[in-house]
C-alpha cells in the first residue's frame, strides 16, 4: 500500500485546473466527499492544501460531475485553519449519510495568485482618514467593492493594507458616507480569511463581474488609528464655543445624538466632565445649533453624576428610543480647568459566579476563625480545669502539711508553695546561706598507733565468726611456682623512721588473716 499519497487530494471534472470535484485518496483508492455540510471554510483548506492561494467558491450537488466510486468523506467541518482535510472534523473514514442515494459530490472553485499580486486601495467619502468607502484601482480607474459578504474580515484585510491598526466598523458607504452612483463597480464576491495582507489574495469573481445585488451598495469601513474615536466618546457640535452645542455620542463609527428624555443636571454634569469641563452652565440650553439628522442613540439616561462616562449611566439601549431630533440634548459646559475624576466609576456589575465565589470564601474565612476562637478557649478551660484537680488533690493529701508542693503561681503573681504564699523575688524566709569557707590545708599526718592486731580486732567484735581459726595458717600451695606471689609467712618489717613525718613508731607484730577469714561486721 503507498502511503506517501495517504490523504492527498485532487480536483476532477472541472473545466480548470484550479476547480472541480474534490477527492481524496486513501488506502490505494480515490473516494468523492460528501457535500452535507460542506461550505467555504472547507473549501479554504482544500484550496490551501492543493497550493492555491484560497477559495472562491464551495459547490455542491451537481456543479460539477459526480462521477463515481466510493465515498470517503461525509459531514465534513473544517474552522478554516487546519492543513488538509483529514485533520477537519467528519463522521469517519467511509462512515457514509445519504449522499450514495443523491449521487452527488463536494467541489470547489480555487483562485491562484502570487505573492507579487496585488491592488492599490483608498478611501474616500470621509473627511477622516481612518474611515470612508474602499474603492480599488483596476484598469487605470478608481472603482468601488461591492458590500454583498462584506464583513469584518474582508474589512480586516483592507485597513491593514492601508497601515492602520485593525477595524472598527465593517459596513454599508452608504450609510454613513452617503451613495457614490458614478464610479463602476470592480469587484463583487470577496471573500477573505482575515490574514491576508492585500485584497487580491481574497477570493472574488472575476474582475467587472458585477454581481451586486444593488449598484449603490458599496463597501464601507472605519479602521482603527491614534485619531479614531473610541467607541462612546462625546462631542459638542453647532456652537460657536468648542464649549456649547449638541450633544452627540460615537457608536459602531457613527456620531448620534441623546434624546432629552429625563436629562437631569446629573447626566450633564457627566457628561462635561468626560468632555473636560469643570461644570455645567446650562443642563440643557435652548439654542439653536443646527438639526441633526442621523442616528439617535440614547434615551432616557439616568446618570447619579459620579459616573465617569456617559455609557456608565444607565438607558434605555442603543438605538432604543421613542424621540425625534428635536428632542435633542444641547447643553452649556463651564468653560474651566477641569477637576479630577472621582474615584466611584459608577455601577460595576460582577457576574453571579464572582459574587456567590465571594461570598464561599467569606464563609470559610469566618468558619475557620470562629473554630480557631472555639480551640482556644477549650484549651483554656482545660488548662484551668487541671490547675484546679492539682490543687485539691494536693490540699487532700494527710501529709500535706509536711510534704513539699510544686509551687504555682497564684493570680496576684505569687508561687504557692506547701500553702504559702511566696514572693519569687526575696530569699527564703528564716533561711541562711550555707557556709562554704574551710580551713587551711594541713598535710596528713602519720598514725601514732599501729594497727591492732586480729586477736584484738576479733575480741572487739565477740559475734564475728571465725570458724575455729585463732591464728593465721599458710596456704597449701608451692610459692616457688608462683614468682610472684606473696609470701604470707614472711614477717614484714616495722616502720622505720621517716625524716620529717614525726617521732619513730615502735614495732609490731602484725597478724595475717587467712583469706577466708570473715572480715568484721561495719558499724
Amino acid at each position: 500500500m503507498d502511503t506517501r499519497h495517504q490523504n492527498s487530494i485532487r480536483l476532477v471534472n472541472g473545466s480548470t485546473v484550479y476547480q472541480g470535484r474534490v477527492e481524496i485518496y486513501r488506502n490505494d483508492t480515490w473516494g468523492r466527499i460528501c457535500d452535507s455540510g460542506w461550505g467555504m471554510d472547507d473549501a479554504y483548506v482544500a484550496c490551501r492544501q492543493l497550493g492555491y492561494g484560497t477559495a472562491k467558491n464551495a459547490t455542491g450537488g451537481t456543479s460539477f460531475p459526480p462521477g463515481g466510486g466510493l465515498y470517503w468523506m461525509d459531514r465534513v467541518a473544517c474552522d478554516g485553519e487546519e492543513e488538509s482535510l483529514a485533520k477537519c472534523s467528519f463522521d469517519g473514514w467511509g462512515v457514509i449519510s445519504g449522499c450514495p442515494l443523491r449521487d452527488t459530490a463536494a467541489g470547489v472553485v480555487c483562485q491562484a495568485y502570487e505573492p507579487t499580486d496585488a491592488v492599490t486601495i483608498r478611501l474616500e467619502g470621509s473627511s477622516n482618514s481612518y474611515e470612508g468607502r474602499v474603492q480599488v484601482f483596476y484598469s487605470g480607474a478608481w472603482g468601488t467593492i461591492c458590500s454583498d459578504h462584506w464583513g469584518l474580515a474582508e474589512a480586516n484585510v483592507a485597513c491593514g493594507q492601508l497601515g492602520f491598526d485593525g477595524v472598527q466598523v465593517a459596513t454599508d458607504a452608504k450609510t454613513l458616507f452617503g451613495a457614490d452612483l458614478t464610479s463602476p463597480m470592480y469587484l463583487s464576491g470577496l471573500r477573505c480569511q482575515g490574514i491576508e495582507t492585500n485584497l487580491a489574495q481574497c477570493a472574488r469573481d472575476s474582475w467587472l463581474d458585477d454581481k451586486c445585488s444593488s449598484q449603490d451598495c458599496d463597501a464601507g469601513v472605519v479602521c482603527i488609528s491614534e485619531d479614531t474615536p473610541a467607541d462612546g466618546d462625546l462631542r459638542l457640535t453647532g456652537g460657536s464655543t468648542a464649549s456649547a452645542g449638541r450633544l452627540e455620542i460615537y457608536h459602531l463609527g457613527v456620531w448620534g445624538t441623546v434624546c432629552d428624555d429625563d436629562w437631569t443636571e446629573n447626566a450633564a454634569t457627566v457628561a462635561c466632565r468626560e468632555l473636560g469641563y469643570n461644570g455645567v452652565e446650562f443642563a440643557l440650553d435652548h439654542t439653536d445649533y443646527g438639526r441633526h439628522t442621523g442616528t439617535i442613540h440614547l434615551d432616557n439616561v439616568h446618570c447619579t453624576g459620579r459616573e465617569s462616562r456617559l455609557t456608565y449611566c444607565s438607558h434605555n439601549g442603543w438605538g432604543e428610543h421613542n424621540c425625534v431630533h428635536s428632542e435633542d440634548v444641547t447643553l452649556r459646559c463651564a468653560d474651566e480647568s477641569p477637576d479630577p475624576a472621582p474615584p466611584s466609576t459608577g455601577t460595576i456589575s460582577l457576574p453571579m459566579s464572582s459574587i456567590i465565589g465571594i461570598i464561599i470564601a467569606c464563609s470559610v474565612i469566618v468558619s475557620c476563625a470562629l473554630m480557631i476562637v472555639r480551640y482556644l478557649h477549650y484549651r483554656q478551660k482545660i488548662s484551668l480545669t487541671a490547675n484546679r484537680n492539682n490543687r485539691v488533690r494536693a490540699l487532700s493529701r494527710p501529709d500535706s502539711a509536711n510534704s513539699f508542693r510544686y509551687p504555682i503561681r497564684g493570680s496576684s503573681g505569687l508561687f504557692l508553695v506547701n500553702g504559702m504564699r511566696v514572693d519569687p523575688t526575696l530569699p527564703p524566709h528564716g533561711l541562711e546561706p550555707p557556709d562554704y569557707s574551710s580551713s587551711p590545708w594541713k598535710p596528713p599526718e602519720l598514725p601514732q598507733e599501729p594497727p591492732p592486731s586480729y586477736e584484738a580486732t576479733v575480741a572487739h567484735y565477740p559475734e564475728a565468726r571465725t570458724d575455729g581459726v585463732s591464728s593465721p595458717v599458710a596456704p597449701d600451695y608451692d610459692a616457688t611456682l608462683l614468682p610472684n606471689a606473696v609470701d604470707f609467712g614472711q614477717q614484714p618489717s616495722p616502720y622505720q623512721r621517716r625524716h620529717g613525718l614525726g617521732e619513730s613508731v615502735s614495732s609490731f607484730e602484725p597478724t595475717s588473716t587467712p583469706p577466708s577469714s570473715p572480715m568484721p561486721p561495719v558499724d
